[in-house]
């Protein structure tokens, strides 16, 4: 079967979780004997807004669309022209018979229509409330706290300080870059994409068109009427999608909810078991030792983490993650730590993981929004790892109460402290909770499952 994958970003140069499985489903599915072609998108500012390369993937076909987050309207943050005409130049060429979407950000919600026009069966996979909620799909407020629920009022407010594009400064110092790289094969864009930027709104169509007076980056207000055209749009975009699928019923409720599609049925995640190899070390160790392995990021608790383990100075946390996305928050949470036993020992490359899992007793897991399917608690329990988790979304349906780990109150560092002293105190709930493990899909059980929607898609 000729398959096409799309996805938001995807590997060698994104390797956070869903990138990661979505290569890795990839090459299963091809080793079973599919064709499949991968498009995503990818920011590289020395090349032109819009540009689709043609490269290799394992030996596979990758369509690559640059997308400089240039957009010139918020309209183009869901529904970009370009990316819609590289599209079907990739089907054109591809001739897929399904097409699986894992992700439409940074590309364009009219794609499943474009797909389907084109004779393909399509598939999607949620891994986040993208497209429920225009803030990258975190359905944080104001980038804090867990949002009630999609609401124009609610979105518009929260996304008054948000960055969704390039500011007008910044396009004009893209453009630059490019223009030198083409001119002179000299490439500054690693000097622009490493300042640290603002939070700001998007530029509006009428700065865009005619200049606009007042200050160069004047900006225009999302209004709770563009969020509600947006959830329209979406909504009627995703008619043309034949089966959706969700890891967690977390972000399917929120989905259909939304009103954007009418059933989601749930299908865990697959992973493969085997690159975390056999090693399974006689644990509970004395002291007790927790890790933390993930984006460094307030969304994902890091604070929450200091504020348990400084009042737990005698157990050692190891705080795997790169500080190079939030360098200030990462600072602040440095800067709170008082106990000895916190170690932030950088980023964690994957061939390490299996390494780090042996040395740990128990995972945390700490994010304070809901997330989906965090792969890392599957990770663990493929090690042998309880995990600790915040009480909240997708953590809670993955780890069961006293079954295969313990749930402390989200954003709480009191309760945290108080579930990891508890842990650490009671060798007998850690080997319950050991013993209490579930069952994790294999990857090729995954491929196989997905084989099935593939057919059944093609039949109907």
């Amino acid at each position: 079967m000729r398959i096409l994958f799309v996805a938001h970003l995807f590997v060698p140069k994104h390797r956070a979780g869903v990138e990661l499985y979505t290569a890795e489903l990839a090459r299963t599915l091809a080793a079973r004997g599919h064709d499949i072609a991968v498009f995503h998108a990818e920011k590289e500012i020395s090349r032109p807004h819009g540009t689709l390369l043609r490269e290799d993937f394992e030996g596979h076909r990758r369509f690559r669309l640059i997308n400089d987050l240039t957009f010139r309207s918020f309209e183009e943050t869901y529904r970009w022209p370009a990316a819609e005409r590289r599209f079907r130049e990739a089907l054109e060429e591809h001739r897929p018979e399904v097409v699986h979407f894992h992700h439409l950000l940074f590309l364009s919600s009219r794609l499943p229509e474009l797909a389907r026009r084109s004779g393909a069966r399509v598939v999607m996979t949620l891994h986040d409330f993208w497209l429920a909620c225009p803030r990258f799909g975190q359905m944080l407020e104001k980038g804090r706290r867990v949002c009630a629920g999609p609401e124009p009022d609610r979105c518009a407010n929260c996304l008054a300080d948000f960055k969704l594009a390039q500011t007008r400064a910044e396009r004009l110092g893209i453009s630059a870059i490019g223009q030198l790289r083409r001119w002179t094969g000299i490439d500054l864009s690693s000097r622009l994409e490493g300042r640290r930027k603002k939070a700001v709104r998007i530029a509006s169509p009428a700065e865009v068109d005619d200049g606009a007076t007042g200050r160069p980056d004047e900006l225009a207000v999302i209004t709770p009427e563009d969020i509600a055209r947006r959830t329209a749009s979406i909504a009627g975009d995703l008619r043309h999608v034949d089966v959706v699928l969700s890891p967690s019923k977390t972000v399917a409720d929120v989905i259909e909810s939304a009103g954007l599609v009418g059933q989601v049925a749930i299908s865990r995640y697959g992973l493969d078991a085997s690159r975390l190899g056999d090693e399974r070390p006689e644990r509970p160790r004395s002291p007790m030792r927790f890790v933390f392995i993930g984006t460094l990021a307030e969304h994902k608790g890091i604070h929450v983490l200091v504020d348990a383990f400084n009042r737990l100075p005698d157990l050692p946390l190891t705080v795997y993650g790169s500080d190079r996305y939030y360098p200030d928050y990462v600072a602040q949470c440095r800067a709170a730590v008082t106990s000895p036993s916190i170690d932030f020992a950088g980023e964690l490359e994957r061939s390490e993981l299996v390494k780090a899992l042996a040395e740990a007793d128990a995972l945390i897991v700490p994010s304070v929004w809901l997330e989906n399917s965090p792969f890392t608690i599957q990770e663990a329990f493929l090690a042998g790892l309880p995990v600790l988790a915040s009480d909240l979304g997708g953590m809670a349906e993955l780890v069961a109460h006293e079954t295969s780990g313990l749930l402390f109150e989200p954003g709480s560092g009191e309760s945290l402290a108080e579930q990891a002293k508890r842990l650490a105190n009671d060798p007998a709930l850690y080997r319950k909770l050991q013993q209490g493990i579930p069952p994790i899909k294999s990857i090729e059980e995954d491929a196989i499952e997905l084989e099935a929607w593939y057919s059944d898609a093609v039949k109907r």
